[in-house]
């Protein structure tokens, strides 16, 4: 906040939010409207390889997608923009195979469980599905997005020069490259 602030923006709000959590993604959307409508959305929330074993980035990465988009569809008005950040890594895993309906309902019960079939333990796996997952869930929602007049998109970045990307880099040698 304060750094925004040295920027000149003012009026900003914040909330810690665990977006594994229906409930915390509520009290975020909730806090959201009362702010008023809802003009953008940038889920960028997403664990690494590095960062947790292969249940916790499934956990994370998809499922806690599904539970931020389930939570402000309601909110989107014409002209709402909503950006979800995938990977590059998520072109690096197949586009068929049997987790391809699976990753499409990120809010199905036992998702994680289900997952962890596909990924195995390992997190590398269980990051590339998630963030296909994520791309696959939003050309899954767009339509229910475009029918508010809102718009719905995924990026996938490759390695970005943050904590994140450096911790990824130093620890994956194949990042290294």
């Amino acid at each position: 906040k304060e750094e925004l602030a040295a920027k000149g923006i003012t009026d900003v709000h914040y909330q810690t939010v665990d977006i594994t959590s229906k409930e915390n993604v509520a009290a975020l959307a909730e806090k959201t409207a009362e702010l008023g409508a809802l003009k953008g959305l940038v889920h960028t929330a997403g664990l690494s390889p590095t960062m947790a074993d292969s249940k916790r980035i499934t956990e994370v990465n998809l499922l806690g997608t599904g539970i931020v988009l389930e939570a402000f569809l309601p909110l989107a008005v014409e002209g709402t923009s909503v950006v979800c950040i995938s990977s590059m890594s998520a072109y690096m895993t197949p586009r068929q195979g049997p987790y391809i309906d699976v990753l499409k309902k990120p809010l199905a019960e036992n998702i994680v469980e289900t997952m962890e079939q596909f990924a195995q333990g390992n997190p590398g796996a269980a990051y590339g599905l998630s963030k296909l997952g994520v791309q696959l869930i939003v050309e899954d929602q767009a339509w229910a997005w475009g029918e508010k007049g809102a718009r719905i998109t995924s990026l996938s970045p490759g390695t970005i020069n943050t904590p994140m990307g450096r911790q990824e880099a130093e620890k994956q040698k194949e990042m290294q490259t």
